[in-house]
């Protein structure tokens, strides 16, 4: 796997995911480039995970970054949302002793995931905020 191109459901934006290695516990690590919308500079050099979601209008890419790929520590990861339309970026929760579970967008735009630690899996969902 070198790269992994993901459209939005309209067919006007897309994410280029370049592969960059993987964890020992699992998920591949990429680093991310846009087409059709701007890209957050703070992302520039970041490692994404895996899983990118679309929201179903398009509006919303929801990514995971790994602030930390130290294998012999516990993942550092925080699950961000790119507002495509004005290049906003917003942090929906963070997991400095475990993983955050992707499970994506539902049909009227509500974000679910899972925040997942040693102490088990908790449910979580983030709604995107309205914008004029």
């Amino acid at each position: 796997m070198t790269h992994v191109a993901i459209d939005s459901p309209d067919g006007t934006k897309s994410v280029l995911m370049v592969y960059d290695g993987e964890s020992r516990f699992g998920p591949a690590f990429f680093h991310a480039t846009a087409s059709g919308f701007l890209w957050p500079s703070k992302l520039t050099s970041a490692t994404i995970g895996e899983d990118v979601h679309w929201s179903p209008d398009s509006r919303y890419i929801v990514v995971l970054v790994f602030h930390s790929r130290d294998s012999s520590k516990p993942p550092n990861v925080e699950l961000v949302a790119i507002e495509t339309l004005t290049g906003g970026l917003y942090s929906i929760d963070s997991n400095s002793r475990g993983l955050i579970r992707q499970n994506g967008f539902t049909v009227s735009g509500k974000y679910e995931y899972q925040w997942v630690g040693s102490e088990g899996a908790t449910a979580k969902s983030w709604i995107a905020p309205k914008l004029g």
